[in-house]
């Protein structure tokens, strides 16, 4: 999921890359981030299937066995 985090960064600085060169192959496409550029390769279609990915993340995680047998998750300063 460097992709995300990547596209988040360069969005938090104005659309520009900020950290090395990288290049990032997502789902077959190549994305570059160069120091100092814009980033211009995350498009509307990216963003779409990152999210995706992330939802499929978060419920792969929400439905593992260790997780989902949880019953019940106090909140400790509700205890007082």
């Amino acid at each position: 999921y460097s992709i995300f985090s990547n596209i988040r960064n360069t969005i938090h600085n104005n659309g520009i890359y900020t950290e090395g060169d990288l290049e990032i192959t997502y789902k077959g496409e190549m994305h570059n981030f160069t120091k100092g550029k814009p980033h211009s390769s995350a498009s509307l279609e990216t963003i779409v299937l990152i999210q995706e990915d992330l939802f499929q993340m978060t419920k792969d995680i929400l439905e593992h066995p260790s997780i989902s047998s949880i019953k019940k998750i106090i909140d400790p300063p509700s205890m007082f």
